[in-house]
């Protein structure tokens, strides 16, 4: 039952017995003050606001007008916001609320279900404003109940939404309830304070949103990337030159799921690294870096440049993309011949070509020249690939060849160890040559896969797509024609009510409020009713149309996928085949080659070896022989025990030095050679040693001869 007293307030509501708007104006003016810095003028119309609304309120309180009452206290709370007056402003808010509270439930009672839920969102939101969340959840609950009990309960809930998901946003710092409602707010809650005659309240809503954000984005923590790239200064075509990438979060909050994608020229050889490098999770103020080594071939005079993108989610599973900025390859072409050919004559020029040894024999002579022209080949070759770090490390040992064979030709001994490290040079650089055709090869085929497979994507995106805006111009047809049958009828609707309401209008005074409190809440009904009925075959109609566009568009999309999935098969599959059959020839062509160039160093080293050995124990008899010869007769005996001693010494080594080699080249080439260097240099040393005291003895017992 609706008590008199609340009937005449609600009249009251409706007809508008408040002036507000001077009061509003009051208000935009005392505002306008106080930014200008006239604070005593500011202040003195504010509490001319408050004064007036505190008599104003009373009345209308006492007359049971909720509504605007709750305006008239909101105008006081601004009024204090305005003057600072923080405790004052909390009260004045406080008293909003129940003034809108007590005016939902006047509504209520009169069956305007939709104005009733609208004045306690709005309750719910003013609550809000200064803090107390405890009213808002309960007003919000309070809400639920209500709409529970109503037959539009869906749509009364629309109008709470509002609310419930500003609630959300400042407890749980939920963005996307934010931005929801946000939603609920443009689409369902300002139109029905349109219609409840609470526009006052307008500015409110913007107020609560902004504060509640501004809460919500104070407690989260987001990333900040920044993407930086060092590369060398000077860029030479085919050289190998690595790309350092380091990728900083500058801000609090942890990137996840951080992914680097970069895009190269198709000139551009990928020699190590990944173009394409998920980092996992970047935790605030922290870095991580990658590196790439790359080799440029093609033309010059054509833009070069490296681009890429970076992605990431933030905490509020924001999705983030940022453009790495496009990294110019200024490369540039030297012919380093012309150097290298001058470096190696600075060179030759210390090679001794007079004063040599007048016991070398001239063989001698000719392989040190002829091993000095193959170390010069080898160099002139490696610049001619443009394979300048072989280049340089061949220009060191030709550097040190010189000066050995400087030593060797002066009459010192020499040391065999320059052929073994041009061999090793030589071995590995067949090596690292079959290494990268057999990794190209491997290349080629992911190269080649990965595009066939992206062509087929491409495709499939494009068919799906045209299908899929094919299907939704089809629906976006159906639906308008829907939406404009809607719309005829909720016009017809609205017309006949007008029409009614206008027949109302008609009447005498008295019949007027005789039959308000009848008619008003009859015809409501009706128009909710058949509104709502209208809407529910609306909704439904649509929902039908979408979901058989929506079955229709995935089956095509599964049928185009499943065909374009068994041509990428067939094709790579194919492309499978090609490939391995290129890779096994190519490794069955180089291993013999290897094979046969293993065997022929292996020969040579060994002959190689065995003559060096040989000369030296010739040297070393002639020399004994020549120095026993002069001995007395009583050391004859120590001399040739020395002497057996020493060459079963010379035989057991150089015997032990050519198994090891032999052997180990059938493992390791460059191992063992190394070693066999080692130990023949630690061979020539001991028997320079052992030599130098046969002499020392020598020269004792020819001085004691002498005596």
């Amino acid at each position: 039952m609706v008590f008199g007293d609340d009937l005449r307030g609600e009249l009251g509501n409706r007809i508008g017995v408040s002036e507000s708007g001077d009061t509003l104006s009051q208000l935009q003016e005392g505002r306008k003050e106080k930014d200008q810095g006239n604070l005593d003028k500011a202040n003195q119309i504010f509490n001319a606001i408050i004064d007036k609304t505190n008599q104003s309120t009373t009345q209308l309180l006492s007359q049971k007008q909720h509504r605007a009452a709750a305006e008239e206290f909101y105008y006081q709370a601004l009024s204090y916001e305005f003057m600072e007056k923080v405790d004052e402003r909390r009260i004045s808010l406080s008293k909003t609320v129940d003034a809108l509270q007590n005016a939902s439930h006047t509504a209520l009672n009169f069956g305007e279900d939709k104005r009733g839920i609208t004045t306690l969102t709005l309750a719910g939101l003013v609550a809000l404003t200064y803090g107390d969340d405890t009213t808002a959840n309960a007003i919000y609950k309070q809400g639920e109940a209500i709409c529970e009990r109503k037959e539009n309960t869906e749509g009364l809930k629309k109008l709470l939404f509002s609310l419930g998901y500003l609630l959300d946003a400042k407890e749980n710092n939920n963005m996307a309830a934010l931005t929801d409602a946000q939603g609920y707010i443009s689409s369902d809650l300002k139109p029905m304070l349109n219609n409840s005659k609470l526009t006052t309240f307008n500015p409110l809503l913007e107020t609560i949103v902004n504060r509640v954000g501004a809460s919500v984005e104070a407690s989260v923590k987001m990333p900040k990337i920044e993407v930086t790239t060092q590369l060398p200064g000077d860029l030479l075509l085919n050289t190998q030159y690595e790309l350092k990438i380091l990728v900083e979060n500058k801000g609090d909050g942890e990137a996840t799921n951080l992914q680097v994608d970069l895009s190269f020229p198709s000139d551009l050889e990928l020699i190590s690294g990944e173009i394409s490098k998920n980092f996992g999770n970047v935790a605030g103020l922290s870095e991580i870096a990658t590196q790439l080594s790359f080799k440029m071939g093609g033309e010059l005079n054509v833009k070069k440049e490296i681009s890429g993108t970076i992605t990431f989610t933030d905490m509020l599973q924001n999705n983030h993309k940022k453009l790495i900025s496009p990294i110019d390859l200024d490369f540039r072409s030297v012919s380093k011949g012309s150097e290298y050919n001058q470096r190696i004559e600075n060179v030759s020029t210390g090679l001794l070509v007079e004063g040599l040894h007048e016991e070398l024999p001239v063989s001698i002579i000719e392989s040190v020249k002829t091993l000095n022209g193959k170390i010069k080949e080898f160099i002139v070759t490696s610049v001619d690939n443009q394979e300048f770090s072989l280049a340089d490390e061949g220009l060191n040992i030709y550097r040190e060849v010189i000066n050995w064979s400087n030593d060797f030709m002066k009459g010192n001994t020499p040391e065999p160890r320059v052929v073994v490290e041009i061999n090793k040079i030589q071995y590995r650089k067949e090596t690292e040559l079959t290494e990268k055709l057999t990794k190209q090869f491997g290349e080629d085929k992911e190269k080649a896969i990965n595009e066939k497979v992206d062509q087929i994507r491409r495709d499939f995106d494009l068919e799906k797509q045209r299908i899929v805006d094919e299907k939704n111009f089809e629906l976006e047809h159906q639906i308008k024609e829907s939406d404009a049958k809607f719309k005829e009828k909720t016009s017809k609707m609205i017309s006949d009510h007008n029409n009614s309401i206008q027949d109302l209008k008609s009447k005498s005074e008295y019949e007027k409020e005789q039959a308000i409190g009848e008619a008003t809440v009859q015809l409501k009904q009706d128009f909710e009713t058949e509104k709502q009925q209208i809407k529910l075959d609306h909704e439904t109609e649509i929902g039908k149309l979408t979901r058989t566009q929506d079955n229709k568009v995935r089956l095509e999309i599964t049928q185009l996928e499943s065909k374009l999935k068994e041509e990428a098969n067939v094709e790579i599959q194919k492309k499978n085949v090609e490939v391995e059959n290129a890779i096994r020839e190519l490794q069955t062509q180089n291993i013999s080659e290897l094979e046969a160039q293993a065997d022929r160093l292996r020969k040579e080293l060994t002959l190689k070896y065995t003559t060096d050995i040989e000369e030296l124990k010739g040297q070393l008899q002639t020399q004994e022989d020549r120095l026993v010869g002069h001995a007395v007769e009583e050391k004859e005996s120590a001399l040739r025990a020395l002497k057996n001693k020493l060459e079963q010494e010379k035989d057991v080594e150089n015997e032990n030095m050519k198994r090891e080699l032999k052997d180990g080249y059938d493992f390791d080439v460059s191992e063992q050679v190394s070693k066999a260097k080692t130990q023949f240099e630690i061979t020539i040393q001991n028997k320079d040693m052992e030599i130098k005291e046969l002499k020392e003895k020598i020269e004792i017992i020819k001085s004691r001869t002498s005596e």
